[in-house]
């Protein structure tokens, strides 16, 4: 009995060690379970959260590439570059790419549209895509497969006779006819009388609307197109009939009303053509300022000269003015490309003084309708100006960003003085068909598209009173021919160059004055004498957030003719616009939109005092 005790004892020994190394080995699967089991479900749990979507996407044209870059997004490990061909429709997606925020996309057309969009990804979870940016690559493959004249009298030809087409008042002399080297004969869809309804809604003739008729048009895939259209909206022919039979000065109001109410208007055609023909180049052709300034104008035909007093004449050049900085805006947020109306008539308007010079015609007995219309010189002027607007779009691209929801800003009535017309000396006879350069520098716009009204303007708490030399007797024609330097040149030709470093030269007789108590500069009188200093003046930019901005010009002590703002973003093609007045402020300036936080603006000014032009340094924005 004591042996078997002892026997069961010992095997009870035995069996506890066993068990608890069991029950650890238990234990140890266990933990691992939960250790491993755990790390292998968070990953899986990471993997499955969906990326957030990449903002604030950029490009910069290449010749054969664009540059890419964005807003990180959050809980991203690599992205896709997702490219469409917009004259194909082909879709390709790049490799997997780091989760980085630029990319260069290779081997692309020369002179052709696409459009990217980034695709964020978290392991196998796609995020949501980025907003879409088109862009045109620089350059020009030689020629396009089809012409669209699209618009009113001023792209039919109204005003050149003969007409192919007498209810359209079509005549090949319109600048359409001209343009030549690599565009083909154009498909006239273009109208006399033509209002930005029969672009859209109301068709003039059985052919259906414009729109109808450019969706019908063959080669849209390589296709430009041109369009001048407005004036109709604001009544143009039945408001120079009432200025030539009786006084029309009480009608400025009205007008001027009209005019900023067609900017919206305008901007929705543009867009409406660029959804319709995605792969086109499509420029605007804005109006000139139609008569010379009063000062020095002299009608050669008796019925304007008896029909136009001098205050019609500064009305017409006022409205003008301020139809073309809406054309120009307009043309900006509908990311078409513009002609310049306005410089390239400068000194050849209807009543110049030398009548072989004049490029628009006054009053035409013969042909009534043609008034006030450019002839054949001012078609050729134009078809010059279309391509050097041209030239600008080959040598830098261009960058279009999705149409906005939001209304764009109206803008503001303008009353600025008309923009003198010194007298020409002689005619100089533009080229029919003007020929692109291999390397022009351009004077294009940028491409932006419409943003929120701002409601409110920042002022800056100080800013330099400047002055700048002046030049007798120039005209404002900032010319894509020419480069500036990076100081004060006595020259209204100059075009900004990127990759200026501009400095900042400060009166060196005064410091900063408000300009409600500032005098011109010591040595100088309101008589500019060339070689001094002549004119005080302060300068600035306004941004309420970041996206708008408004760059600013304020004569101290003495009244302006007349603003040009000349400016540069990288990547976007240089710009010269005719600058807003607003006699609340005494300030001339200009509203942008769709800037980026830390971009870059390069900017100066052309101004006028008594029929005498100076230019301004070169300054540097950088959005906040």
């Amino acid at each position: 009995m004591s042996i078997q005790k002892d026997s069961r004892e010992a095997e009870k020994r035995h069996r506890q060690p066993m068990l608890v190394r069991g029950i650890s080995f238990l234990v140890i699967i266990l933990l691992s379970i939960i250790v491993f089991g755990s790390a292998f479900l968070g990953n899986s749990f990471a993997a499955s959260i969906s990326p957030s979507q990449p903002t604030d996407l950029t490009a910069s044209p290449g010749d054969k590439s664009v540059q890419l870059s964005w807003q990180p997004a959050s809980d991203v490990t690599a992205y896709k570059i997702q490219t469409t061909d917009l004259a194909t429709g082909t879709v390709s997606t790049s490799d997997l790419q780091a989760a980085t925020n630029t990319f260069t996309v290779k081997s692309l057309a020369v002179g052709h549209w696409y459009r990217f969009q980034i695709i964020p990804l978290n392991g196998s979870t796609t995020g949501l895509p980025s907003s879409y940016i088109d862009v045109r690559t620089k350059g020009f493959s030689g020629s396009y497969s089809s012409y669209i004249a699209l618009g009113d009298s001023y792209s039919s030809g109204e005003g050149a006779p003969p007409y192919t087409d007498a209810t359209c008042a079509r005549s090949n002399n319109s600048y359409a006819y001209q343009i030549g080297n690599g565009v083909p004969s154009p498909t006239m869809i273009a109208c006399s009388r033509a209002t930005t309804d029969n672009i859209d809604k109301t068709a003039q003739r059985s052919a259906g609307t414009q729109l109808q008729q450019l969706k019908s048009s063959s080669g849209l895939n390589n296709s430009i197109i041109t369009i001048s259209i407005g004036g109709g909206d604001i009544g143009f022919a039945p408001e120079l009939t009432k200025c030539i039979v009786s006084d029309c000065t009480s009608e400025q109001s009205a007008l001027s009303q009209k005019i900023a109410d067609l900017k919206s208007r305008l901007i929705q055609v543009y867009e409406e053509i660029r959804e319709t023909a995605p792969a086109a180049d499509i420029f605007v052709v804005a109006y000139p300022l139609l008569v010379a300034a009063p000062d020095q104008a002299v009608c050669h035909n008796a019925i304007t000269k008896s029909g136009l007093s001098t205050s019609e004449m500064t009305m017409m050049r006022t409205l003008a003015t301020q139809l073309h900085t809406v054309v120009q805006e307009a043309t900006l947020f509908g990311d078409a490309y513009f002609v310049d109306g306005v410089n390239t008539f400068q000194g050849h308007e209807a009543c110049t003084k030398d009548q072989s010079a004049e490029w628009i015609n006054e009053v035409t007995n013969s042909d009534i309708d043609g008034s006030f219309h450019p002839n054949q010189l001012g078609y050729a002027a134009y078809a010059k100006a279309v391509n050097a607007s041209r030239n600008g779009l080959y040598t830098d691209g261009q960058i279009r960003l999705p149409n906005s929801t939001s209304t764009p800003c109206s803008t503001s009535t303008l009353t600025p003085t008309p923009t003198p017309t010194p007298t020409p000396t002689s005619t100089p006879t533009p080229t029919s068909t003007p020929t692109p350069t291999s390397s022009p520098t351009p004077t294009s716009t940028l491409t932006p598209t419409p943003t929120p009204c701002p409601t409110s303007i920042l002022t800056p708490t100080s800013t330099p009173c400047l002055t700048s030399t002046p030049t007798p007797g120039l005209t404002p024609t900032p010319s894509s021919t020419s480069t500036p330097t990076p100081t004060p040149t006595p020259s209204s030709t100059s075009t900004p160059t990127p990759g200026l470093t501009p400095t900042l030269t400060p009166n060196p007789t005064s410091t900063c004055t408000p300009c409600s108590t500032a005098t011109p500069t010591p040595g100088s009188s309101l008589t500019p004498t060339p070689g001094i200093n002549a004119y005080n003046f302060s300068y600035g930019v306004d941004a309420n957030d970041q996206t708008y901005l408004h760059p600013w010009f304020q004569p101290c002590g003495w009244s302006a003719d007349y603003i040009i703002l000349h400016y540069v973003i990288p990547g976007h093609a240089p710009e010269n616009v005719y600058t807003n007045y607003s006699g609340d402020s005494n300030r001339w300036g200009f509203d942008m939109h769709r800037m980026h936080s830390g971009q870059i603006l390069k900017y100066s000014f052309t101004y006028s005092y008594d029929h005498r032009q100076y230019d301004t340094t070169w300054y540097t924005w950088t959005q906040p």
